[in-house]
């Protein structure tokens, strides 16, 4: 891959970016035009407000997030690498289906009723073969964009939960260069937890006090910022990543 094609890949991601940045900010605008009697009225019309934000901060997030790293292994699987060549865990994400059948016992396909203690060693060693085969093919990250019932490298599941986030990124082999350090990526983390937990009891209609109020001022302006911090690294680390062959 050349300087001009991850240059290329770079330029699509902070496009992607830009056009959810400008509706989020479009969105936000309105926030000045709410008018009412006094304060407490305007800030209370507000607090409303902000939880439709909210729920779009976080769809762009997910939304951003998912398509970036769709993007990166796309890339990887157009790059034609060959597995034997690749890190450990990119050769294990590859395999992932192989790995899927294995756990399920049921899929098993040698069999021995009368010693399990056998039929598992005879389906370990027919899973090495099966490894040790796949050892010459390139690289084919599974991607089954919409579809959950498909394994995917870069699968949200229900939420873009700290779980879902670093599973994600430990598939794909960049878990350890976020470009922050482990305090500040624990702290984006626990952050994330909090907004897919508001934004689940809006995007819910819970009716507990802390969601019918609406959102203040100070959670929107964490939330918003968060967006921003983590947004702004995605681009730069999977750009890293191809160009330092990570």
């Amino acid at each position: 891959m050349t300087l001009k094609n991850i240059d290329e890949i770079r330029s699509l991601l902070e496009k992607d970016l830009e056009w959810r940045t400008k509706e989020l900010s479009f969105v936000r605008s309105f926030l000045n035009n709410i008018a009412g009697n006094d304060i407490e009225e305007i800030e209370n019309k507000k607090r409303i407000f902000r939880k439709s934000i909210v729920l779009s901060l976080y769809a762009h997030f997910e939304g951003y997030f998912k398509y970036s790293f769709e993007i990166y292994a796309m890339v990887l699987n157009e790059s034609n690498l060959s597995l034997d060549k690749v890190i450990d865990v990119l050769f294990v994400s590859s395999l992932d289906e192989l790995f899927i059948t294995y756990d399920d016992s049921n899929k098993w396909l040698v069999r021995d009723p009368e010693n399990k203690r056998s039929e598992r060693i005879m389906n370990r060693v027919r899973l090495l073969s099966q490894i040790n085969l796949k050892s010459t093919d390139v690289l084919k990250l599974p991607i089954a964009s919409g579809n959950f019932k498909q394994p995917s490298v870069v699968a949200t599941e229900s939420n873009l939960t700290p779980e879902v986030i670093n599973k994600i990124l430990y598939g794909l082999g960049i878990h350890m260069e976020m470009g922050v350090d482990k305090s500040q990526f624990m702290k984006m983390m626990g952050m994330i937890s909090q907004l897919v937990v508001k934004r689940n009891g809006i995007a819910h209609g819970d009716n507990k006090a802390e969601y019918k109020k609406g959102v203040s001022e100070k959670e929107f302006d964490d939330f918003e910022n968060l967006f921003r911090n983590i947004t702004k690294l995605i681009s730069p680390i999977i750009t890293k990543s191809l160009i330092e062959k990570k």
